[in-house]
């Protein structure tokens, strides 16, 4: 067999490596094209991955706050029943503060819940040593009986001022002659020989020890929270302070737009669209002429 190369078969073969050429490149191009894509859906991921973290990170910092907010209302409650029974000194209500906290690391409960219901307690004008006694009541009954500590709490202290048929539903049976001559006390003693030590128990079981973690995390958002909250009072304060002359500032400013609408509504619009007209027109004329002239041109 004898093969010929001649012109058009060396044209052929220059085409044919064209053409390999070509589609290399072209192979290239798509790889590239291919790694690019991945690194824009990398970089796509790095973003939503980023935006979620920040979105975690506001989560975080509202819920700490709203936990701080909270931590310092119950704080302002008792202070403020303290007061109200002349019992308050700055050690009786630091005191029962760190007793709260005492209590939540040996039990389910949270301590601002639980300097709410000393706070509650407090307007019976029970001495220091007296909310402490009638607080871990509380938290037993709260224990025993599946309910919140403001249930509770209502509960109890309906029972102290003499209403105890309530308490009857959970086996507590409350002496009258017993309440007539010790008041409130007997109440919290057939409490105490009924559910004593119910809380310390529920705190060591595994759900207990859940709720433990929970106050725990929640005391760390409460210590996040206090380093917002002196700046936001701050902001509050100052934007209290400026409030007249931004209100004054926004009436002023609504106050011309109004003007400048009310101005523009009510112009007389005819001078400037005879005006556009004419514009119009006159590009019209200009566009003819340029076309006309380049006919002319065509022809010449």
């Amino acid at each position: 067999m004898q093969i010929i190369i001649d012109g058009k078969s060396t044209g052929a073969v220059n085409a044919t490596m064209q053409a390999e050429s070509a589609i290399s490149k072209l192979g290239k191009l798509i790889g590239g094209l291919a790694l690019g894509g991945g690194a824009l859906i990398l970089a796509q991921k790095g973003f939503q991955l980023l935006e979620k973290g920040i979105q975690t990170a506001i989560n975080v910092i509202q819920d700490s706050i709203k936990e701080a907010a909270n931590a310092e209302a119950q704080l302002i409650k008792l202070d403020t029943a303290l007061k109200s029974t002349s019992n308050y000194t700055k050690q009786t209500s630091d005191e029962l503060v760190n007793y709260a906290e005492s209590l939540q690391t040996m039990t389910a409960f949270e301590d601002d819940a639980i300097v709410s219901v000393e706070a509650m307690l407090a307007t019976f004008k029970l001495s220091k040593d007296e909310i402490k006694i009638a607080t871990q009541a509380v938290l037993d009954l709260a224990a025993a009986t599946g309910q919140d500590l403001q249930s509770a709490a209502i509960l109890m202290g309906k029972a102290m001022v003499g209403e105890t048929g309530m308490l009857k539903r959970y086996g507590i049976m409350v002496d009258e002659n017993k309440y007539a001559a010790e008041g409130w006390k007997a109440v919290i003693d057939e409490i105490n020989v009924e559910f004593g030590g119910q809380a310390l128990s529920q705190g060591q079981t595994y759900t207990g020890m859940i709720e433990r973690m929970k106050n725990n995390i929640g005391d760390l958002k409460e210590t996040i929270g206090n380093a917002f909250i002196p700046a936001l009072k701050n902001m509050a304060d100052r934007f209290s302070e400026y409030m007249p002359q931004i209100r004054e500032f926004v009436e002023n400013a609504a106050a011309k737009i109004e003007k400048l609408l009310n101005t523009l509504t009510n112009a007389d619009w005819t001078p400037t669209i005879e005006g556009l007209k004419a514009i119009g027109s006159a590009l019209s004329s200009l566009i003819t002429g340029d076309s006309s002239f380049e006919m002319t041109d065509q022809k010449a």
